[in-house]
C-alpha cells in the first residue's frame, strides 16, 4: 500500500514567502521611482510644472531600497536553501499563489507599459524622456517576470550558478542606480544645505511682501527692516537660520521705488528649478526684477554665496492706498 505525501506550508514558510513578496514589490516600485526621478533630472521637460524630479521621492526610494532589497535577498536565500533540503515544498500552495500573483502583476505592468507607449506614439507625444521611462518599466518588470516564470518551473534549482549570477547582477544594478541617484539628489549634507537655502528664499519672500505692504500703506520704502516689525499683525523679522547669532538679512534702498534684499546662500539653484522659472536664462550677479508677477512666479534663482535680488515696485500694480 502506497501513501502520497502532500506538501504543506508551516507558519514559518508562509511568513518567509509573504515577506519576500512584500520586499520584492516595495523594492521594485522604489527602483522604478528612483529611475524615473533620475530620468526626469537627465531629460527635463519644459512643459512640466515646477520641479518634477522630487528630492523627497528620491530619498524615499533610496531608503526603501537600502533596507528592503537586502531583506528580499535574505528571504530568498533562506527559502532557496530550504527548498534544496525539502524538494516537496516546491509544490506548496503558498509558494505557488505568491509566485503567480507576482507573474500577474509584472505581466500586467508590461502590457500596460506597451499600451501607453503605443497610445503616446499615436498621439505624437513620444519624447526621449518618456521612452526612457517606458524602457525602465519594461526592463525591470520583464526581469522580475522571467525570473519567477523560470522559478515556478524549478529552473533555478537545477541551475544554481546562473541563479547566483542573476542575484549578483540584480545587486550590481540596484547599487549603480542608487549611486547615480546620489549624483542627482546629492549627499545628505548637500540636502541639508539645499533645505537651508530654501528657508532663506522663503524668508526673503516674506520680507519682500511686507516691504510692498509698507509701500502701499505709507507711499515710501522703509529705510531699514526693523520698521516692518508689527506687533499687531504679529510679523517678526526672520533671521538667517544658519548663523549662530541669528544675523539679519541684508536690505538696501536704491531709489524711491527700488530696493534689494540679499542672503548668503550655500549652493546655486538646481538646474531643473531654474529651467522652470519665468526667466529661464543664465543668472548674473544680481537679478533685476520688476514686481509684475505673483510671489509664486517671481524669479528666486540664486548663485552660491552672497546674492541680491533687486526689485522695482510698479505703482500701477501696487498703488499707494488712499487715506
Amino acid at each position: 500500500m502506497t501513501t502520497s505525501h502532500t506538501p504543506h506550508s508551516s507558519v514559518r514558510d508562509f511568513f518567509l514567502h509573504l515577506g519576500s513578496a512584500i520586499a520584492l514589490y516595495a523594492s521594485t516600485i522604489s527602483l522604478l521611482n528612483l529611475l524615473f526621478a533620475v530620468i526626469n533630472a537627465r531629460f527635463p521637460d519644459i512643459l512640466a510644472y515646477g520641479v518634477d524630479s522630487s528630492a523627497e521621492l528620491l530619498r524615499v526610494a533610496i531608503a526603501t531600497l537600502v533596507i528592503l532589497f537586502p531583506l528580499y535577498l535574505i528571504f530568498m536565500y533562506v527559502l532557496n536553501t530550504d527548498l534544496a533540503k525539502h524538494a516537496e515544498k516546491r509544490d506548496s500552495s503558498v509558494r505557488k499563489w505568491l509566485t503567480y500573483i507576482t507573474l500577474f502583476l509584472t505581466g500586467s505592468a508590461i502590457v500596460v507599459d506597451l499600451v501607453v507607449l503605443i497610445n503616446r506614439f499615436l498621439g505624437g507625444e513620444v519624447t526621449e524622456r518618456f521612452i526612457w521611462k517606458v524602457l525602465a518599466v519594461l526592463v525591470v518588470a520583464s526581469s522580475v517576470f522571467v525570473y519567477y516564470f523560470l522559478d515556478i518551473k524549478n529552473y533555478w534549482q537545477t541551475h544554481r550558478i546562473r541563479s547566483r549570477s542573476v542575484a549578483i547582477g540584480a545587486v550590481v544594478f540596484v547599487l549603480v542606480s542608487i549611486l547615480v541617484a546620489f549624483g542627482v539628489v546629492g549627499s545628505p549634507k548637500m540636502q541639508r544645505l539645499q533645505r537651508i537655502d530654501s528657508q532663506k528664499v522663503s524668508d526673503l519672500q516674506s520680507i519682500q511682501w511686507q516691504i510692498i505692504n509698507y509701500w502701499q500703506q505709507k507711499g515710501k520704502l522703509p529705510q531699514e527692516l526693523s520698521l516692518l516689525v508689527d506687533p499687531l499683525s504679529g510679523f517678526v523679522l526672520p533671521k538667517d537660520p544658519e548663523t549662530h547669532l541669528g544675523k539679519m538679512y541684508t536690505y538696501a534702498v536704491i531709489d524711491k521705488q527700488t530696493f534689494q534684499i540679499c542672503a548668503d546662500f550655500n549652493l546655486q539653484t538646481p538646474k531643473i528649478a531654474s529651467m522652470n522659472s519665468p526667466e529661464g536664462g543664465p543668472m548674473g550677479a544680481t537679478v533685476p526684477d520688476t514686481l509684475y508677477y505673483p510671489s509664486g512666479n517671481e524669479n528666486w534663482e540664486h548663485d552660491a554665496g552672497v546674492f541680491c535680488y533687486k526689485r522695482i515696485i510698479d505703482p500701477d500694480l501696487y498703488p499707494v492706498l488712499k487715506k
